[in-house]
């Protein structure tokens, strides 16, 4: 999805380049990654036709940056306009 307007209200494409071990990551206790998944008829009265199941998953996760000379911020603009030919 495109960031904020450019020059001539054009959209700004952001692409990120990072380099090996750029950054790190660490687990938190008590969080990680956690499974969801509803089945058919769980929902009661709110499903009564028993139509709907869901499957998802939610998670915590913290990064820092390491080394700032490793990453690159490319910002861009395209002169392309949907339905024009």
């Amino acid at each position: 999805m495109p960031g904020e307007a450019g020059a001539d209200g054009r959209d700004v494409y952001v692409t990120l380049f990072l380099g090996a071990d750029a950054f790190g990551t660490t687990e938190l206790s008590g969080g990680g990654l956690e499974h969801i998944a509803k089945q058919l008829g769980s929902a009661g009265t709110a499903d009564p036709l028993n139509q709907r199941a869901t499957v998802g998953w939610k998670a915590t996760k913290v990064a820092k940056r390491l080394v700032e000379q490793y990453l690159i911020r490319l910002e861009s603009a395209s002169t392309f306009e949907s339905g024009s030919n």
